[in-house]
């Protein structure tokens, strides 16, 4: 049985905030910071990160308690589509993909994010 659309978008809306905000939060956040990240490319641009973080927190909700790594692959393999108007390659998206993923599995409630320190990737 399919979700009437208005029921599946408050769906979506109730766990976007619950995992840690609306985008506008996030978006706020990453405009101020990006430049300073540790896989920032010299040369890029906001218009080029912006659809990474986007693309991140949109996918996060797609796939409650996972964990990025879990999912990693797919990510990749959906960047192209999924990219904007983005020039990153997924090896520069990467980074900031998995930083707002990061970000988000802290905000959010319960258990959801939670991990046991020796069994998360770097």
């Amino acid at each position: 049985m399919r979700m009437n659309t208005g029921a599946h978008l408050h769906g979506r809306a109730s766990r976007l905030a619950a995992a840690g905000g609306d985008w506008a939060e996030h978006e706020e956040h990453y405009l101020l910071a990006f430049r300073d990240a540790p896989y920032y490319s010299s040369g890029r641009t906001w218009v080029d990160y912006a659809p990474a973080y986007r693309y991140g927190y949109e996918h996060y909700v797609r796939h409650p308690g996972r964990h990025f790594e879990d999912v990693e692959a797919q990510l990749e393999s959906d960047w192209e589509t999924g990219r904007a108007a983005s020039r990153l390659a997924w090896a520069e998206a990467r980074g900031a993909i998995r930083d707002i993923w990061r970000r988000l599995e802290l905000n959010a409630p319960g258990d959801i994010g939670a991990r046991p320190a020796q069994n998360r990737r770097r």
